[in-house]
């Protein structure tokens, strides 16, 4: 399994997990609004400081991203590429967010697919700030109470990163919702067998994931595809884990874009797939419903 050497402490970019009790709610999100305040705004409205979402459909005009790069400097071992603002409309095709804060102040972090004006398809990350909504954008989200992510810094990477921290809001008087966990993963750790680890530590046997940002070092998919390209950003397409009485199987799909521009997705193989510099995932306790 390949690793990489971040400028800060080796070994202190760790596993955090929190457990939480979460609602899955479906809204749209405004046109004429920037995508952090639109989804502020919702979000805020149901009592809800941190979530995950998947996101679909809708446009943006103006449109503002990065994709990951190599450092320039060496506080960083990976960094981002300058700013791309693609020119016209751009047609969200799907992503994935995780929203919480920094310092106190929302913030979002989103990896997506998206259509261009001139019909090139893109992969990256958003800047929410500026990414303006043109068409409304449909939310699948799910609210959590009990844990949230807040931006906080990790000393290996040099990152100050979205990371799971109890926290219970005053205005929710009810814990009801689905039990799970928001979780981080550090880098170097393999995604797939530290998703094991931890429903072993918490005696889980079956679960899926609502939501998932991150990046891995290059990746290795079950169908014997290979992204070589160390430096991606991904999110989650879908995701289980099942038990058999002796072992879990950790099933990770994702779509994710490389530091030379190549698109890819598949299911990550385990033991294959360390992580870049982070993963943030949410995980319900069971199997989704089919109502």
């Amino acid at each position: 399994m390949r690793t990489l050497k971040h400028p800060g402490i080796a070994g202190q970019s760790q596993t955090s997990v929190v457990p939480a009790t979460l609602r899955k709610v479906t809204f749209s999100l405004e046109a004429g609004k920037p995508f952090l305040v639109a989804l502020q705004q919702k979000l805020e409205s149901m009592h809800a400081v941190s979530a995950v979402a998947e996101i679909q459909g809708g446009s943006f005009d103006p449109f503002v991203y990065v994709m990951p790069a190599l450092s320039k400097t060496p506080d960083h071992a990976v960094y981002f590429s300058d700013r791309h603002e693609p020119k016209g409309v751009v047609r969200l095709i799907e992503g994935c967010v995780t929203f919480g804060s920094n310092q106190g102040k929302p913030m979002l972090h989103c990896h997506a697919r998206w259509k261009e004006e001139n019909g090139q398809m893109g992969c990256g990350h958003l800047l929410p700030h500026e990414c303006i909504i043109r068409d409304p954008i449909k939310v699948e989200a799910w609210l959590m109470d009990g844990a949230q992510f807040q931006v906080l810094p990790d000393i290996e990477t040099n990152f100050s990163l979205f990371q799971p921290v109890p926290f219970s809001h005053p205005a929710v008087k009810t814990a009801e919702g689905s039990p799970g966990y928001a979780i981080r993963i550090g880098a170097n750790q393999d995604v797939c067998e530290a998703i094991s680890t931890i429903c072993r530590q918490h005696h889980i046997q079956n679960a899926y994931f609502v939501g998932g940002v991150g990046s891995t070092i290059g990746a290795r998919f079950t169908d014997g595809s290979i992204v070589e390209p160390h430096v991606t950003e991904l999110y989650l397409n879908s995701g289980n884990v099942t038990f058999d009485g002796s072992k879990h199987d950790v099933s990770i799909d994702v779509t994710m874009i490389d530091y030379q521009g190549g698109i890819s997705s598949g299911k990550l193989t385990s033991g294959k797939n360390p992580v870049l510099v982070t993963m943030e995932l949410v995980m319900v306790i069971g199997t989704p419903s089919l109502a």
